[in-house]
């Protein structure tokens, strides 16, 4: 039996912030939960970069937001 956890919260919190389109306050209430695990955000990133805030991995092309 497997137990995957995935952090919904940290990609929500993530997209938040790089849409540039949320109040801080708005944010802090998905930065406020644990994040304990890092995690890709999509499947096979091959040029990722790291979201150190949001302990994800992310396709370099979406830097662009």
């Amino acid at each position: 039996r497997l137990n995957y956890i995935y952090p919904y919260h940290q990609c929500i919190g993530y997209y938040m912030e790089m849409s540039k389109v949320y109040r801080r306050d708005q944010i802090a209430l998905f930065s406020e939960i644990n994040r304990d695990y890092d995690f890709f955000l999509s499947h096979n990133i091959l040029n990722g970069e790291y979201s150190e805030r949001w302990r994800i991995f992310y396709p370099i092309e979406m830097t662009f937001l």
